[in-house]
Parts: C-alpha cells; sequence; structure tokens
C-alpha cells in the first residue's frame, strides 16, 4: 500500500490498528480471531491538516473466514521535531479513525 511504502516503519502498527478498528462493525462477530486485511490503497488526495498534521483516506479490505468485506478509514500522520542534546530528531506517529459519516 502506500502508506505503508512511504511510512514502513508504520506497517506492524498499521495492520494491528486496521485489526480493532474493523473488529468493532457489527457484522464481524466478536469471537472472531482471525482477521486478515488486503488492498489497503490511498483515494483522494492527501488532506494537509496542519504543519504537522496529514489526513489520508484508505479503502482496504478485509476477510474473515471466506467473508471479504470493503471498508474505509482516515489515516493521521503527525510528525514533529524533538531537541535532544542539541540534535533534532524527526519523530511519527500514525493513528486511524473511522470514516466520517
Amino acid at each position: 500500500s502506500l502508506l505503508k511504502k512511504q511510512h514502513p516503519e508504520f506497517e506492524n502498527d498499521i495492520t494491528l490498528q486496521l485489526e480493532t478498528l474493523s473488529n468493532t462493525d457489527a457484522s464481524i462477530p466478536s469471537t472472531a480471531r482471525d482477521i486478515t486485511i488486503q488492498r489497503v490503497q490511498q483515494i483522494g488526495e492527501t488532506n494537509q491538516i496542519s504543519d504537522s498534521i496529514q489526513k489520508i483516506q484508505l479503502q482496504f479490505d478485509y476477510l474473515i473466514d471466506t467473508n471479504k468485506k470493503r471498508d474505509t478509514i482516515y489515516a493521521l500522520l503527525k510528525t514533529s521535531d524533538v531537541k535532544i542534546n542539541g540534535e533534532t530528531f524527526r519523530t511519527s506517529k500514525v493513528s486511524f479513525e473511522k470514516k466520517e459519516q
């Protein structure tokens, strides 16, 4: 996916957060443990919220047993500069929120 290519350091975090958010869907049984996320892709343009925050709309498929569904979610990429012993480091954080209604 584009998000993983541009920010490979978030690959595990992205998958875990998508699985957690997908598991809140009423159509997914609470006992489902094997969820597979596939075809994560950006739709639309990156929205620059502020100097340090970008909002990206993502579309993905999730598989539970043989049932395949599609969902949409927003990724928020937050960056900031931190100075440690006079040296500046750029930090990044990704979080997800459900699609706005």
